[in-house]
């Protein structure tokens, strides 16, 4: 349960700062809107994604390149450089990340719920990259870039698996090229 709610939260992250340019805010709306709708899921008003508006694509050039340094950061596995990390996504987090609960009683004993409430592109990096630096689960650790050569994206390797490319395809066009049938585009 817990990895399926951290992937959920973190796909979406890693998939922006492999974004290699951004040519119209609709591409990380795209990304960003379904963690706005789960996160806001009982909210008595529709679920809303604060945005940003066509031509003003450099602030999300700006937050993916400080993705991709903390993501590199991270990978470093240095603490001292991870906490510098964390003090950022922390900082970020305080002023676009809001937490909403609710009490119950469960086999009556109290128990607390609460869930994060991601109305913004920032919120949804705020979140997704606090799971990810937390130390605790050192998600960090499964953050990997495909090895296929001119590729680069980010995902995130789960568990032992020795997984080195993004998707199936780079897979199989890595070990065509390897049995000497991949000659041409890669």
């Amino acid at each position: 349960m817990e990895q399926e709610w951290t992937l959920r939260y973190v796909k979406p992250v890693l998939d922006f700062a492999s974004l290699p340019t951004i040519a119209h805010v609709d591409q990380v709306h795209r990304l960003f809107a379904p963690l706005a709708y789960a996160s806001q899921f009982g909210v008595r008003a529709a679920p809303v994604l604060k945005t940003l508006e066509p031509g003003e694509e450099a602030a999300y050039l700006h937050d993916r390149d400080q993705v991709r340094a903390w993501l590199a950061t991270l990978r470093t596995g240095k603490a001292a450089a991870r906490q510098r990390v964390q003090a950022e996504v922390e900082r970020m987090m305080a002023g676009t990340v809001e937490l909403r609960g609710h009490a119950r009683f469960s086999d009556g004993m109290m128990a607390i719920d609460y869930a994060p409430v991601l109305d913004g592109v920032q919120a949804c990096i705020a979140f997704g990259m606090a799971l990810l630096a937390d130390d605790r689960s050192q998600h960090w650790r499964g953050v990997m870039t495909c090895q296929l050569p001119g590729c680069g994206n980010y995902f995130m390797r789960i568990g032992a698996s020795r997984q080195l490319f993004c998707c199936t395809q780079h897979r199989q066009r890595a070990a065509d090229k390897q049995r000497g049938r991949g000659r041409g585009r890669v």
